[in-house]
């Protein structure tokens, strides 16, 4: 495929609630839901993160792959 970058996404999700700690696969499936939208929402149709996770929030990228 070939991709062009559009952009990127900042999400960011709840870690926490109230004094409970999200588990990690929690977070990263909300994170990636968020940043799907995200690229829709840009005329993008693929994403890669281009930062770890860190108190719920990620950076990725947005492409137009054809």
């Amino acid at each position: 495929k070939t991709c062009t970058e559009i952009g990127q996404t900042k999400v960011q999700v709840l870690d926490r609630i109230g004094f409970i700690t999200r588990r990690g696969a929690s977070i990263d499936r909300d994170l990636q839901r968020v940043a799907k939208n995200n690229a829709i929402d840009m005329g993008g149709d693929t994403i890669s993160a281009l930062t770890d996770v860190v108190n719920g929030r990620q950076t990725f990228g947005v492409y137009k792959c054809l």
